[in-house]
């Protein structure tokens, strides 16, 4: 199917061949990291039809690659994944590296949510750790949990209606939290789901439930939606077959975005052989 594409107008330039690698909106406004500096966009004039932007420089964030960002409310949080190195953002302080020790005690940082008053990372092996309770700049090294149920290690996070999903390369695992003295997030017993991750930035919400690119042990990827207790497999044998043309370290590359217009929803996700978009309406509709 055929629809208008959104994102036409250019609005703002952060400069010549910047990539973007990550965007998040906090405090109802958006934020870029642009190549190696952080932005938010601001709305300088206009009227109710028609508004001037400018872009404010507000640090610098280190690496290349994309980088995971999350907030509470108060604290925008981004994290340069594998790298140990994590940003706080604040409008009275600024931008501040993570400079707390035990951010790194368990692993590097790879994926950041929010639930719960925690913000919640993921690392490279089968560890995820907290911060302090509304903290992202306190942290403790006890505060730590762990993905056993499958031998895979943690490839992602994602909070769906405040119950947390870990994530590995062919399993995922469902917590939540339990509250009471020590680490607060506990495993739900036998929520343990029989897909992972092909793509650490594939995740997203999408009408009411959320997606992703992933596989389970022996399978090739495909695109996945949470539906009930399980995932259900929405994308056509021709896009799994795009999708699979993918080398594992492209794969790892793509990245997923959602928007809604015109009363309809959408999902979309950029790899190397295509960028591929779900629409909610034409998904129910062809039960796909």
């Amino acid at each position: 199917q055929l629809f208008p594409t959104p994102g036409l107008s250019e609005i703002a330039n952060s400069g010549d061949f910047e990539v973007n690698r990550g965007s998040r909106t906090f405090k109802s406004e958006p934020y870029f990291v642009n190549g190696n500096k952080l932005y938010r966009l601001n709305r300088v004039a206009g009227s109710a039809t028609s508004f001037s932007f400018n872009l404010e420089e507000l640090g610098n964030i280190s690496g290349t690659g994309r980088v995971s960002m999350s907030d509470n409310g108060i604290q925008l949080i981004i994290v340069v994944p594998g790298t140990g190195i994590g940003y706080t953002y604040e409008k009275t302080n600024g931008l501040q590296q993570i400079t707390d020790t035990d951010f790194t005690a368990n692993g590097n940082a790879e994926i950041v949510v929010f639930v719960d008053g925690y913000f919640v990372f993921s690392t490279a092996g089968k560890k995820f750790f907290v911060s302090a309770l509304n903290d992202g700049t306190n942290y403790n090294a006890l505060d730590f949990g762990t993905a056993e149920a499958d031998p895979d290690d943690i490839r992602g996070l994602h909070v769906h209606r405040n119950q947390l999903y870990v994530f590995g390369s062919q399993t995922c695992e469902a917590f939540r939290n339990v509250g009471g003295a020590g680490f607060p997030f506990q495993r739900i017993t036998g929520y343990v789901l029989p897909k992972g991750l092909a793509s650490k930035f594939s995740i997203a919400e999408f009408d009411d439930t959320f997606a992703f690119i992933g596989q389970g042990d022996n399978e090739a990827p495909q695109i996945y939606v949470h539906s009930g207790n399980n995932f259900t497999a929405v994308s056509t044998t021709a896009i799994d077959l795009k999708i699979q043309e993918n080398t594992d370290i492209q794969l790892d590359e793509a990245f997923t975005w959602s928007y809604s217009a015109k009363g309809e929803d959408f999902i979309g996700w950029t790899t190397a052989t295509g960028t591929f978009v779900l629409q909610s309406k034409a998904s129910k509709l062809t039960q796909k």
